[in-house]
Protein backbone atom coordinates (compact mmCIF):
# COMPACT_ATOMS: atom_id res chain seq x y z
CA UNK A 1 0.00 0.00 0.00
CA UNK A 2 1.52 3.27 -1.14
CA UNK A 3 1.12 6.25 1.21
CA UNK A 4 1.26 9.52 -0.72
CA UNK A 5 2.55 12.18 1.68
CA UNK A 6 0.60 14.92 -0.13
CA UNK A 7 -2.66 13.11 0.70
CA UNK A 8 -2.09 12.98 4.47
CA UNK A 9 -4.63 15.42 6.00
CA UNK A 10 -3.54 17.92 8.70
CA UNK A 11 -5.33 15.87 11.39
CA UNK A 12 -3.49 12.72 10.28
CA UNK A 13 -4.60 9.48 8.77
CA UNK A 14 -5.79 6.34 10.56
CA UNK A 15 -5.32 3.07 8.71
CA UNK A 16 -7.09 -0.08 9.84
CA UNK A 17 -7.18 -3.36 8.08
CA UNK A 18 -7.39 -7.11 8.40
CA UNK A 19 -7.11 -10.12 6.13
CA UNK A 20 -9.46 -9.62 3.20
CA UNK A 21 -10.30 -5.98 4.03
CA UNK A 22 -10.29 -3.12 1.55
CA UNK A 23 -7.02 -1.80 2.98
CA UNK A 24 -4.69 -4.42 1.56
CA UNK A 25 -1.05 -4.97 2.50
CA UNK A 26 0.71 -7.20 -0.02
CA UNK A 27 4.29 -8.48 0.20
CA UNK A 28 4.24 -10.12 -3.26
CA UNK A 29 7.42 -9.44 -5.23
CA UNK A 30 9.39 -8.33 -2.16
CA UNK A 31 12.47 -10.06 -0.81
CA UNK A 32 11.30 -11.26 2.61
CA UNK A 33 14.26 -13.55 3.35
CA UNK A 34 15.00 -15.12 5.81
CA UNK A 35 11.22 -15.51 6.08
CA UNK A 36 9.42 -18.04 3.91
CA UNK A 37 5.98 -16.46 4.27
CA UNK A 38 4.66 -13.19 5.67
CA UNK A 39 1.11 -11.86 5.90
CA UNK A 40 -0.69 -9.20 7.88
CA UNK A 41 -3.65 -10.43 9.94
CA UNK A 42 -4.71 -6.99 11.13
CA UNK A 43 -3.24 -3.58 11.75
CA UNK A 44 -4.07 -0.17 13.11
CA UNK A 45 -1.68 2.63 12.26
CA UNK A 46 -1.77 6.38 12.67
CA UNK A 47 0.11 8.38 10.01
CA UNK A 48 0.83 12.04 10.78
CA UNK A 49 2.73 14.73 8.92
CA UNK A 50 4.69 17.41 10.78
CA UNK A 51 6.48 19.63 8.29
CA UNK A 52 8.72 17.25 6.35
CA UNK A 53 8.58 14.44 8.92
CA UNK A 54 6.07 11.61 8.71
CA UNK A 55 5.31 9.52 11.79
CA UNK A 56 3.78 6.04 11.52
CA UNK A 57 2.68 4.61 14.88
CA UNK A 58 0.47 1.74 15.96
CA UNK A 59 0.58 -2.03 15.85
CA UNK A 60 0.23 -4.90 13.42
CA UNK A 61 -0.55 -8.57 13.95
CA UNK A 62 1.43 -10.57 11.44
CA UNK A 63 1.78 -14.22 10.60
CA UNK A 64 5.15 -15.38 9.34
CA UNK A 65 7.25 -18.49 8.83
CA UNK A 66 10.95 -19.27 8.73
CA UNK A 67 13.21 -22.30 8.58
CA UNK A 68 14.83 -23.51 11.80
CA UNK A 69 18.58 -22.88 11.64
CA UNK A 70 19.34 -26.27 13.22
CA UNK A 71 16.90 -28.80 11.76
CA UNK A 72 15.50 -26.97 8.72
CA UNK A 73 11.81 -27.42 9.65
CA UNK A 74 9.44 -24.60 8.79
CA UNK A 75 8.19 -22.72 11.87
CA UNK A 76 4.89 -20.78 11.78
CA UNK A 77 4.46 -17.82 14.16
CA UNK A 78 1.98 -15.04 14.73
CA UNK A 79 2.93 -11.97 16.77
CA UNK A 80 1.79 -8.44 17.45
CA UNK A 81 4.43 -5.92 16.44
CA UNK A 82 4.50 -2.36 17.75
CA UNK A 83 5.18 0.11 14.94
CA UNK A 84 6.90 3.44 15.55
CA UNK A 85 8.66 4.88 12.54
CA UNK A 86 9.83 8.41 11.82
CA UNK A 87 10.31 9.05 8.10
CA UNK A 88 11.79 11.94 6.19
CA UNK A 89 11.89 12.66 2.48
CA UNK A 90 15.52 12.80 1.34
CA UNK A 91 14.64 14.45 -1.97
CA UNK A 92 17.54 15.27 -4.24
CA UNK A 93 19.28 17.67 -1.84
CA UNK A 94 21.40 15.15 0.06
CA UNK A 95 25.01 14.68 -1.01
CA UNK A 96 25.94 11.22 -2.24
CA UNK A 97 27.74 10.38 1.00
CA UNK A 98 27.76 12.01 4.41
CA UNK A 99 28.00 11.01 8.03
CA UNK A 100 24.67 10.85 9.84
CA UNK A 101 24.25 12.70 13.12
CA UNK A 102 23.24 10.60 16.15
CA UNK A 103 19.64 11.90 16.12
CA UNK A 104 19.30 10.94 12.43
CA UNK A 105 19.93 7.26 13.16
CA UNK A 106 16.31 6.88 14.34
CA UNK A 107 14.93 8.29 11.09
CA UNK A 108 14.03 6.20 8.04
CA UNK A 109 14.22 7.95 4.69
CA UNK A 110 12.05 7.77 1.60
CA UNK A 111 12.51 9.30 -1.82
CA UNK A 112 9.71 10.71 -3.96
CA UNK A 113 6.06 11.34 -3.21
CA UNK A 114 5.61 8.77 -0.48
CA UNK A 115 6.48 5.35 0.87
CA UNK A 116 5.16 1.79 0.94
CA UNK A 117 3.58 0.60 4.17
CA UNK A 118 4.87 -2.92 3.42
CA UNK A 119 8.47 -1.71 3.79
CA UNK A 120 7.80 -0.43 7.30
CA UNK A 121 5.96 -3.58 8.42
CA UNK A 122 8.61 -5.88 6.94
CA UNK A 123 11.34 -3.94 8.75
CA UNK A 124 9.53 -4.37 12.08
CA UNK A 125 9.35 -8.16 11.66
CA UNK A 126 12.96 -8.56 10.48
CA UNK A 127 14.32 -6.44 13.32
CA UNK A 128 12.43 -8.53 15.89
CA UNK A 129 13.79 -11.88 14.67
CA UNK A 130 16.58 -13.44 16.72
CA UNK A 131 19.95 -13.97 15.04
CA UNK A 132 19.53 -17.72 15.40
CA UNK A 133 16.01 -18.75 14.46
CA UNK A 134 15.03 -22.05 16.11
CA UNK A 135 11.88 -24.18 16.19
CA UNK A 136 12.48 -24.57 19.95
CA UNK A 137 15.29 -23.95 22.42
CA UNK A 138 15.66 -27.74 22.78
CA UNK A 139 16.15 -28.32 19.03
CA UNK A 140 18.94 -30.89 18.58
CA UNK A 141 19.42 -30.26 14.87
CA UNK A 142 20.58 -32.79 12.29
CA UNK A 143 23.14 -35.59 12.56
CA UNK A 144 26.38 -34.45 10.93
CA UNK A 145 26.93 -37.95 9.55
CA UNK A 146 23.59 -39.05 8.07
CA UNK A 147 21.40 -35.93 8.25
CA UNK A 148 18.74 -37.56 10.47
CA UNK A 149 16.58 -35.12 12.47
CA UNK A 150 17.79 -35.71 16.04
CA UNK A 151 14.52 -34.25 17.41
CA UNK A 152 12.79 -37.42 16.17
CA UNK A 153 15.22 -39.70 18.00
CA UNK A 154 18.81 -40.86 17.86
CA UNK A 155 20.06 -42.23 14.55
CA UNK A 156 22.76 -44.50 15.97
CA UNK A 157 25.70 -42.86 14.22
CA UNK A 158 29.02 -42.64 16.04
CA UNK A 159 29.47 -38.91 16.58
CA UNK A 160 32.53 -39.26 18.79
CA UNK A 161 34.87 -39.16 15.79
CA UNK A 162 36.44 -35.71 15.57
CA UNK A 163 36.84 -33.91 12.26
CA UNK A 164 40.55 -34.24 11.35
CA UNK A 165 40.80 -30.48 10.96
CA UNK A 166 40.06 -30.13 14.68
CA UNK A 167 42.37 -32.93 15.84
CA UNK A 168 45.04 -30.41 16.93
CA UNK A 169 42.49 -28.62 19.14
CA UNK A 170 41.46 -31.94 20.67
CA UNK A 171 45.09 -32.68 21.53
CA UNK A 172 45.46 -29.24 23.13
CA UNK A 173 42.43 -29.89 25.33
CA UNK A 174 43.76 -33.32 26.35
CA UNK A 175 47.18 -31.82 27.23
CA UNK A 176 45.54 -29.10 29.32
CA UNK A 177 43.77 -31.69 31.49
Amino acid sequence: MFIDVAEIPPEGLTLRGSSGSLVEVDFAGRDISPLTTLSVKEFELRVTLDGEEVTVAGSATMSYAFLCDRCGKEVQKEDVFPVMELLENIGSELPAERELAREELEIAFFDGDGFHLEDILLEQVLLSLPQKRLCSEECRGLCVRCGHDLNEGDCGCDRSVVDPRFEVLKQLLENKE
